[in-house]
């Protein structure tokens, strides 16, 4: 059996991410596609949906454990798969970051806590 680690987002879904006020959405940019990305500073970890890291090409990492992704919904997700280093540029700012798969419904790209922190970035 693998160890395992939790994680959590607000939203896995864009219904989810909709009724909430206190989430920001935006735009990224990752090789050559305009990506949708929810700023989610209640998300522990920073997350690119499956289907989408693999229709833009990105390369598969295992996680050395598998994480149990938990929602306010109550909804989990367990996964183990991440993509390493993933370019990716906002508003002309290029970012590398490590993004985790999950099968996100109708959201792409989440930046969660580890990503707002390592950059510093404030949400207003």
């Amino acid at each position: 059996m693998r160890f395992q680690q939790q994680g959590r987002v607000f939203a896995m879904t864009a219904d989810d991410a909709m009724q909430s006020d206190a989430l920001i959405q935006g735009q990224c940019y990752v090789k050559n596609r305009f990506l949708t990305v929810l700023y989610d500073s209640g998300a522990s970890h920073s997350f690119i949906s499956l289907i989408v890291a693999r229709e833009v090409g990105l390369d598969f990492s295992e996680l050395k454990f598998d994480l149990i992704v938990h929602t306010p919904a109550s909804q989990n997700a367990l996964t183990s798969l991440l993509c390493l280093q993933v370019p990716f540029a906002i508003r002309n700012r290029t970012f590398i970051h490590d993004l985790i798969c999950l099968p996100l419904c109708g959201l792409e790209v989440i930046l969660g806590l580890d990503w707002l922190s390592k950059y510093h970035v404030f949400l207003d």
